[in-house]
């Protein structure tokens, strides 16, 4: 867990000791702490004011890290929430440190991946509540981001989700060599039966009923000759 930009806040004495923690577990990323002025203890701490304010700022984040009650985080980031493709990952963690909750953006945004590695070195129990996750189901955003691949279509890919939980089969190749899923393919559809739904990573074109993943370095552009005059 590296370079990402997080911000963590606190507002106890106990909790800005799990703000210290978490500074040192998260060393190579680009830390903002903030917690309040009687609580400073850390020379990396900044004085917290306005929350609402300090979250405005951070939203922009690829994390932010509660240490305290849900009910704070839920306040603090309601106005700011738009969708789990753009939402930074928001976690909340307990003021002794024994528990580690994802509460946005678990797939995409990453959450449930850095509760899982923040709980392992805190040694607290990560709350893990997506479907795909807990019932150990093939989660298509987190196979889309892993590759860095566009999703074609975001209702078709809770489509895809609802469908496997569900114990549908689905359909799934890839047209590209290097993304070999002849493994999940087998997995999604043991008895190689007629699927409604279908996945293809891809830089082809497909029905719009397909759920397409394509590659991030294909480019649509248009083209220009050299010394044209800007009015033409």
């Amino acid at each position: 867990m590296t370079d990402k930009k997080i911000s963590i806040f606190s507002f106890t004495k106990k909790g800005g000791e799990i703000n210290i923690r978490l500074m040192d577990i998260l060393k190579e990323n680009n830390i903002s702490s903030y917690t309040l002025e009687k609580y400073l203890t850390d020379e990396r701490m900044r004085v917290l004011t306005d929350l609402k304010e300090k979250v405005k700022k951070h939203f922009s984040d690829d994390a932010i890290i509660f240490v305290g009650a849900t009910g704070i985080a839920i306040r603090s980031i309601s106005g700011y929430i738009k969708d789990k493709f753009s939402d930074p990952a928001i976690l909340v963690i307990d003021e002794l440190g024994r528990y580690v909750i994802p509460l946005l953006s678990g797939h995409v945004g990453g959450a449930n991946e850095l509760a899982e590695y923040i709980g392992a070195a805190l040694g607290a129990t990560p709350i893990i509540t997506t479907a795909t996750d807990i019932n150990g189901a093939f989660a298509v955003d987190v196979f889309a981001k892993k590759y860095d691949l566009i999703l074609s279509s975001r209702k078709l890919a809770k489509d895809v989700s609802a469908a496997l939980l569900d114990g549908k089969p689905v359909d799934i190749d890839s047209d590209i060599k290097d993304i070999d899923v002849s493994g999940i393919r087998e997995k999604l559809n043991p008895s190689h039966s007629k699927c409604d739904l279908t996945v293809r990573i891809t830089d082809k074109i497909y029905d719009e009923n397909v759920l397409t993943l394509i590659h991030k370095d294909l480019y649509i552009g248009v083209g220009c000759k050299k010394n044209t005059d800007i009015k033409k």
